[in-house]
């Protein structure tokens, strides 16, 4: 009587692109596989019989959750099922990446898969908090080419400052104050603000002027009386200007009734279930944080050389993304600026034909801002 070939090993379970892989090793005497998947890991089903070893499952929705097992087929029958590792995945979307898989892939590069010496804890804050360092560098360089939120409206109150988006405060829709809306998403860096000059007209998409940000010894300057029409604001709009101190953002002179629009990087918010997608993956970013994350588990083992290895391979990815943010395929407005010039652009010579760039190229570089 024939026996049944034997049970899959190494059943490995990866996602990309909006589908999952498994791949296991192959099973001597095998004909072919059979693959289950189950979305809560107790009620599985058959959905594939490959004769390779390895499956690509693309039926899977972005953002569930999928379990996986594969067995052996032969003349004889089915061997019995072996479970993926990682046991389940959740597919994301190109250029995405969720905390479990996050974790996986950290596991696999501090060679720590089957290790419990590092707690599930333990490693999502670390994830947690590669994950905001590598936010803090990109906002750093990138800024609002990534991460700006939707600008937020704010009217005056008469008040000298106001509160910054914390989350929980400035209920609105579209960015619009409406108290049926959700809260604005907490303030993390303030990139400028505008003021509409036709008032109460919040909805007027021409009048909105953009305003500068007041230096210290000014902030008091609209305090000193130097006539009837000193505190007369009507027709002197662009005197408006702003400064975010702390949680607040201070705009003289103080007024009622005026918008103003904020504009701004939010906070990125923490990953915690293993579904919750790393919102910043673009260019493999997120080898950052699981480099960065597998360096501390292995210094929490006192692994040191493997881990000072990882913090090498850290510095490589961080020149990286600081090179090579020149290389974004952006459009660069033609301004006054020689900077297109300096970085090499044949194409431009800018105002005035050819002083260069702006004045600085055509006149010794005196002028160039």
């Amino acid at each position: 009587m024939a026996s049944l070939s034997g049970v899959p090993v190494q059943v490995i379970l990866q996602t990309g692109n909006g589908q999952n892989l498994l791949t296991w090793a192959l099973v001597a005497g095998a004909a072919g596989y059979s693959v289950k998947r189950s979305t809560d890991g107790v009620n599985f089903t058959v959905i594939a019989s490959p004769t390779v070893n390895y499956f690509t499952d693309s039926t899977v929705t972005i953002g569930s959750t999928y379990y996986y097992s594969v067995a052996s087929v032969s003349p004889a029958g089915t061997s019995g099922y072996m479970a993926s590792s990682p046991v389940s995945i959740t597919p994301c979307a190109p250029g995405q990446i969720n905390l479990g898989y996050l974790r996986y892939q950290a596991k696999l590069r501090a060679d720590m898969l089957k290790s419990n010496f590092v707690t599930l804890d333990e490693w999502n804050l670390m994830l947690n908090n590669s994950v905001m360092e590598l936010y803090d560098l990109l906002v750093t360089k990138f800024g609002e080419d990534y991460f700006l939120a939707h600008p937020l409206i704010i009217q005056s109150t008469s008040a000298l400052s106001y509160p910054l988006p914390n989350g929980t405060n400035y209920p609105n829709i579209g960015g619009i104050p409406n108290t049926s809306g959700s809260p604005a998403p907490a303030c993390f860096k303030v990139y400028g603000m505008d003021f509409n000059s036709f008032g109460a007209q919040i909805n007027n998409t021409q009048g909105w002027i953009s305003m500068s940000r007041f230096n210290w010894a000014d902030h008091n300057k609209y305090n000193i009386l130097l006539g009837a029409a000193s505190n007369n604001v009507s027709g002197q709009y662009c005197s408006f200007q702003f400064r975010e101190m702390g949680d607040q953002v201070y705009i003289i002179p103080t007024n009622s009734g005026q918008y103003f629009r904020l504009w701004y990087v939010p906070i990125n918010a923490q990953l915690l279930l293993d579904t919750d997608m790393m919102p910043f993956g673009y260019s493999a970013w997120w080898e950052y944080v699981v480099v960065d994350a597998a360096a501390k588990a292995l210094s929490k083992q006192q692994l040191f050389d493997q881990a000072q290895d990882l913090m090498n391979k850290k510095s490589d990815l961080m020149l990286r993304i600081e090179t090579t943010a020149a290389n974004r395929n952006v459009g660069q407005p033609n301004t006054a600026t020689n900077t297109r010039n300096t970085m090499g652009d044949p194409n431009f010579s800018g105002p005035g034909g050819n002083y260069g760039g702006g004045f600085g190229g055509g006149l010794g570089g005196g002028w160039g801002y």
